[in-house]
């Protein structure tokens, strides 16, 4: 069972008035940062430093726990309340406002596992930061699976086409870092500048990507293109 704390808290206007609600949710219901939360980035956090596996195994498992944990959340849920299509806001805004708590409450999360570890492994700031960057492009990618998700099969929409249609989305937007690994590995052009221009290319494509889907689904919070035929 779910305990519930009294807690208190500003609300927001217009479209920003269901950020608000969800976020004083998210307090009541100690979802901000929950003991399975905790427990698995504890655990990720151990294998990376006593099994040797290194920081890079590190940012493989945290992308993962991307993955699993918008699974777990309740976006889907939220874009699918009534509720914010009564809002006269614009419908991107009222997206983004249901989107801000769940990619607020991860990169907070990513962010102090990343410090943690980046310490141990004595990571300069420079290179903490682009990770913490490609990570948060990776919350975005995902984020954006399910929102087009739920735009294209509606109110039908599960659990198990969101993971689909993420995995779907992040093989597309690793076709340029693909490609060129590709192009390196054959003509032998292997250094430096190539390694990085494969990881911006990757980085580069899930923003815009995201940014992409996000535009075009908007018009779903009208709440007329929810409706299952």
């Amino acid at each position: 069972d779910v305990k519930v704390k009294n807690v208190t808290g500003k609300f927001q206007s217009g479209s920003f008035a269901v950020m608000s609600k969800n976020f004083l949710l998210m307090k009541k219901t100690g979802h901000i940062l929950s003991a399975n939360d905790l427990i698995t980035i504890s655990i990720y956090i151990v294998l990376a430093i006593f099994t040797g596996l290194g920081f890079g195994f590190f940012i493989y498992m945290m992308v993962l726990y991307i993955f699993t944990s918008l699974q777990n959340s309740e976006l889907a849920t939220e874009l699918k309340n009534y509720q914010i299509y009564l809002i006269p806001d614009k419908p991107i805004k009222k997206l983004i406002a249901v989107m801000l708590p769940t990619f607020i409450k991860v990169t907070l999360i990513m962010t102090i596992s990343l410090i943690i570890v980046g310490i141990y492994y004595q990571t300069d700031f420079i290179t903490l930061i682009m990770y913490l960057i490609n990570m948060i492009g990776y919350i975005c990618v995902f984020m954006s699976g399910s929102v087009l998700t739920v735009r294209i099969l509606k109110s039908r929409s599960s659990r198990i086409f969101e993971n689909l249609m993420r995995m779907f989305i992040m093989v597309v937007c690793s076709l340029p870092s693909v490609f060129l690994t590709a192009f390196v590995l054959i003509t032998g052009h292997l250094n430096t500048a190539t390694l990085t221009l494969i990881s911006y290319s990757s980085l580069f494509m899930n923003f815009v990507i995201a940014v992409g889907i996000i535009i075009l689904c908007q018009d779903m919070m009208n709440g007329r293109e929810l409706k299952s035929e």
